[in-house]
């Protein structure tokens, strides 16, 4: 039996929304909805009644965005149970080029049906203040209605797809991952705000600071964020080389990229990126971890699964995987805590899984032999294209030859490796040197160099590109007669089957981990994923137990020729652990 349903809320935040009803469907063309009271004992008494249909594990649940329904339903104490299909992550999933994967949109490409939208009927006087309340109950069980039935319908629809082109895996992984991410999100984080002040505090010092320095120079105030300001300053006053040709507005560009290449022309530069760098700081990061909860004191990002292509997990309202870890970043780590004295933070990454995905894809057999023996890939790179010994190998020579490794395995150009390892090292390295180091790469790693070519020959062939799980990207322009578009292609076509091994990987193991934390009762939350890496909020009662499952569970989440090593670290905060 499948149970399809959809609720109706005052509002989209889970932890303070009301539910106004709740839309049924068990077959096409016939659904119910159940108004809900507004006092609360009337909303405990339906849901009392719903709550067994809702934690049968042996009914199937079709919805779409179920993280959202099941998180408000968790409001009110009810875990939903039972295998999930969510129409959207099942389009997502078919469709991982497309860009929106909302329920009307679906309805129109799917079943050339126009269904009642939101905003036709809602009130309110902006869009993020819409709401059904107050709407004439026929009205919402029309619309309620509905929504649960073309569900159903795309779902029928759609899940034929999956099978025709043997994406069950990847469906079951996904489709898994819902309730894993509904929790996640439903856990939140817990922001120090007293220390989020303090560094905030010392931003703000800092940038004050840097512009009476900058000041010394112009004699005024300037706007740094001002391009037209920057333009008289840099290249009319202090008469500094231009790079590039002027726009449409008749300025020369001054992005972080072009004022890294000028850095050594003039100390002001430097002081005019360090400025950016902070305000950005304090403007987009410490602004957005301001946005705690006031009813769960917790900051609650949305861990998104349908916004890219390759099946990396994204994360917006706030953008938490953004946080930067170096620098100031680790300041803004040390923000993110332990929900109290008597838990713990759990931080693990995988160590270096896109080159071990690529020695895996390319076969090669010297990155196989280095990470089977131990030795360190990177400075076995940097011992071949410096044509040094490896013992002699130098911790700069090491961060290049790293530049280089996961550069290269993307495809990066001459001029692209030039500019990269230009801002990594601050050292300048020409195109020609470049080439030179690249044509030594693949002489060391000849498999790469030849999955390049293969990965790409059956893009070509196949019109798409997919992981080793089978997770299928479209490349509609691999054949392109545009130069530009083709090669961009050929690019993806090396990137997805490792960003997007390394992504189905780590959601296998977020799958793994939250099933034993749930079937051992344990009190531990995953709350929070950045592409390699996840953290964790764990009781200190079951600190040295959750270390050993944690690491378990990332270690053998598959088993492939390379092993899978994960690096864990435990302490007070997320700078502690990183």
């Amino acid at each position: 039996m499948k149970l399809v349903y959809d609720l109706e809320t005052t509002s989209l935040d889970v932890h303070s929304c009301e539910i106004l009803g709740v839309a049924i469907c068990i077959e096409v063309g016939t659904a119910y909805y159940i108004t809900f009271p507004e006092d609360e004992k009337g909303i405990l008494k339906i849901l009392k009644v719903l709550r067994p249909y809702f934690e049968d594990d042996t009914i199937e649940k079709v919805g779409h965005n179920l993280k959202f329904d099941n998180q408000v339903l968790k409001q009110y104490g009810i875990n939903v149970k039972g295998k999930l299909h969510d129409t959207m992550v099942t389009d997502y999933i078919l469709y991982p080029e497309r860009k929106k994967h909302g329920l009307k949109l679906l309805s129109k490409l799917h079943l050339n049906y126009k269904q009642i939208e939101f905003n036709s009927i809602a009130l309110g006087k902006s869009k993020e203040k819409k709401t059904l309340e107050g709407i004439d109950p026929k009205l919402i069980t029309e619309y309620a209605c509905e929504d649960v039935d073309q569900t159903l319908q795309i779902f029928n629809f759609l899940y034929p797809k999956i099978e025709s082109y043997k994406l069950e895996k990847i469906y079951t992984l996904d489709n898994r991952l819902v309730e894993v991410l509904t929790a996640m999100e439903y856990n939140g984080v817990t922001i120090d705000s007293q220390k989020l002040l303090k560094v905030e505090s010392e931003i703000e010092s800092r940038l004050v600071g840097i512009l009476e320095s900058i000041g010394k120079f112009t004699g005024a105030n300037i706007n740094i964020n001002s391009t037209k300001q920057l333009n008289k300053l840099l290249f009319d006053e202090l008469y500094i080389e231009p790079i590039g040709s002027k726009n449409k507005n008749g300025n020369y560009s001054v992005s972080k990229n072009v004022l890294k290449k000028l850095e050594t022309k003039h100390e002001i530069v430097k002081m005019i990126l360090d400025y950016r760098s902070l305000y950005k700081v304090k403007s987009t990061f410490i602004k957005a971890l301001k946005k705690v909860n006031p009813k769960t004191k917790k900051l609650h990002t949305s861990i998104n699964q349908t916004r890219t292509e390759t099946g990396r997990l994204s994360s917006s309202n706030p953008n938490l995987q953004n946080i930067p870890s170096k620098t100031i970043g680790s300041k803004l780590r040390e923000c993110f805590t332990a929900s109290s004295d008597q838990h713990s933070l759990i931080g693990v990454d995988y160590s270096n899984i896109e080159l071990r995905v690529m020695a895996i894809i390319s076969r090669d057999e010297k990155m196989i032999k280095a990470y089977r023996e131990g030795i360190d890939l990177h400075k076995l790179t940097a011992s071949k294209v410096l044509e040094i010994p490896y013992e002699d190998v130098s911790d700069s020579q090491r961060d290049m030859a790293k530049a280089i490794n996961f550069g290269l395995i993307y495809g990066m150009t001459s001029l692209g490796l030039s500019e990269s390892l230009t801002n990594t090292t601050g050292s300048e390295y020409t195109v020609e040197q470049c080439q030179n180091f690249i044509n030594q790469y693949f002489e060391l790693y000849q498999g790469v160099a030849k999955c390049k070519e293969e990965l790409i020959y059956k893009a070509t062939i196949n019109g798409y590109t997919e992981t080793l799980f089978g997770r299928k990207r479209s490349l509609l322009n691999i054949n392109s007669n545009d130069s530009y578009k083709r090669e961009s292609a050929k690019r993806l076509a090396m990137n997805t089957p490792i960003q997007g091994t390394a992504a189905d990987i780590i959601k296998i193991a977020m799958v793994n981990i939250h099933d034993r934390i749930q079937k051992e009762e344990l009190q531990s939350k995953m709350i929070l994923q950045v592409h390699d890496e996840l953290l964790f909020d764990v009781p200190k009662n079951e600190v040295v137990y959750m270390e050993k499952v944690i690491k378990h569970e990332m270690e053998n989440a598959v088993h492939l020729p390379v092993a899978l090593i994960a690096d864990l670290k435990t302490g007070k905060t997320w700078a502690d652990v990183h």
